[in-house]
């Protein structure tokens, strides 16, 4: 699980796109990934600096919250992480306090957000 976050800070970071980044790309999109990966690890930076597990809000009418679904079941495997109900993106309840502290600190270490144009 924590190689996928790899995978995607590097993604963000740097534009290399492992084998997994490239099934989540052919499914929603690359621009579609970039907003959701920033709107994901934002998620995740507020939850440790705030220290609270409040879901994320999901609107219908936002694009990335459309292939929200679709990106979660790519190779990248989020959906083993994170669960869409209700219109909130919680962790699912068999991923433990100590893993979703790891996934917090390797998002806060890692994400730092750079706006980079995107490859058309």
């Amino acid at each position: 699980m924590l190689n996928s976050i790899n995978d995607a800070l590097e993604f963000m970071r740097s534009g290399t796109t492992s084998d997994i980044v490239a099934d989540a790309v052919a499914k929603v999109g690359e621009k579609n990934v970039r907003v959701i990966l920033t709107e994901l690890f934002g998620w995740m930076k507020r939850q440790r600096k705030f220290n609270h597990e409040k879901p994320l809000e999901l609107r219908s009418e936002f694009t990335w919250c459309q292939c929200l679904a679709s990106f979660l079941e790519s190779e990248l495997a989020f959906n083993r992480l994170l669960k869409i109900d209700d219109n909130q993106v919680a962790y699912r309840d068999d991923v433990t306090q100590e893993t979703r502290a790891q996934i917090r600190e390797l998002v806060a270490e890692g994400y730092q957000p750079v706006l980079r144009p995107l490859k058309v």
